[in-house]
């Protein structure tokens, strides 16, 4: 059954639908006009990062080696990606302190990819090609084959997707902070100017408890429309995930139709890079559950239908060694961070985190 025939016990009947669509429709055209707002602004950054990171050709033609690595030999490239509803200017903190320690001619910038408005209410399969056309765009500008990649919350599952899905890509070491790599399942409280006016324009979706929220997030029109649709994960409703999700099923391999790691060569893919490591923290107030950054989730206990903790280790993508995540960890190529005490946004905010958890994996 596809997607747009979902069964009608699990959706909103009659005029409740009716309305709750055209909410969602008014919406769309609100933050739309937003985006419209901010395109001008948007060009005018992309034009001054052209002209600032623009490397010497001497410098863009140095062949960057870990074996030859010399302390004056610039970093190879660094390319950071925000999180839903952010924007590259979310990531200016973090970008100072990767620029305040690394050697003289290292590029980094902060990709200006799906801004604010289009990391929220585009499908994350559509955000992905638009962050490889990007990279592509920076690779052929600057010159440069291989470069480290930096990704916040959702900017952490659409570059591990990226790796995943592109050949030859070229990413050397992947740092994931917080990201929401096996899915969401919890409502975070709005932390910013998009999701507060989500929030005012309709309290209902915070009205609604994360056990009802599938009934919306697994139609054919938000899985087309909202990005949080795609990585939603309800372990009471796992069967409708693996039925109507069109994103995380993919990229973790959960489809009931298709093996798409062998359809795309996830683990060759993902095993060309050095390290991969992922950050996350307990006190999270956003990635629901916590341990989703590092490949955890919930299992439901169907006895006393109560959810358990189910580790990175007994998870499907890992035993079946989906996307070579299990190698990594067997060849000690995976690195795991679980920092107490760290809020969300902190991950791209605090230099002691950035030096700890992040600097000494660049090279």
């Amino acid at each position: 059954m596809p997607p747009s025939t979902l069964p009608h016990s699990i959706l909103p009947s009659g005029l409740g639908m009716t309305l709750f669509l055209f909410s969602w429709i008014m919406f769309i055209h609100i933050v739309h006009s937003l985006s419209l707002s901010s395109s001008s602004i948007m060009k005018q950054q992309e034009q001054q990062e052209q002209q600032e990171h623009v490397i010497p050709q001497e410098v863009s033609q140095i062949r960057f080696s870990l074996h030859e690595k010399k302390s004056s030999t610039p970093f190879l490239p660094i390319l950071l990606m925000h999180g839903v509803t952010a924007d590259n200017g979310s990531m200016s903190t973090l970008e100072n302190f990767i620029r305040q320690v690394a050697p003289p001619g290292t590029f980094i910038t902060s990709v200006n990819s799906e801004n604010t408005v289009q990391s929220l209410l585009k499908p994350m399969t559509e955000q992905i090609a638009d962050f490889a056309n990007k990279v592509n765009e920076l690779k052929q500008r600057i010159g440069f084959s291989e470069f480290h990649l930096i990704c916040h919350s959702q900017g952490g599952l659409l570059c591990r997707s990226y790796i995943q899905l592109t050949k030859n890509h070229g990413v050397k070491v992947f740092i994931s902070l917080s990201g929401v790599q096996n899915g969401e399942f919890g409502i975070p409280q709005p932390t910013n100017s998009v999701l507060e006016l989500l929030h005012q324009e309709f309290p209902w979706l915070w009205n609604m408890t994360k056990e009802e929220v599938y009934r919306v997030f697994y139609t054919d029109f938000f899985q087309k429309t909202l990005s949080v649709a795609n990585y939603w994960k309800d372990p009471y409703h796992y069967l409708e995930y693996r039925l109507y999700n069109q994103f995380l099923t993919i990229v973790n391999n959960d489809s009931l139709t298709t093996d798409y790691a062998r359809l795309y060569n996830f683990r060759e893919n993902v095993l060309q890079i050095d390290k991969m490591i992922l950050t996350g923290s307990p006190q999270d107030e956003v990635i629901h559950p916590y341990f989703s950054a590092f490949f955890g989730f919930y299992k439901l206990d169907i006895n006393t239908m109560q959810l358990q903790i189910s580790p990175m280790q007994e998870q499907d993508v890992y035993v079946r060694d989906v996307f070579g995540l299990k190698t990594l960890d067997m060849q000690k190529r995976l690195i795991i961070e679980s920092v107490p005490n760290v809020l969300h946004m902190q991950w791209v905010e605090r230099r002691d985190l950035f030096e700890k958890y992040i600097l000494p994996y660049l090279y």
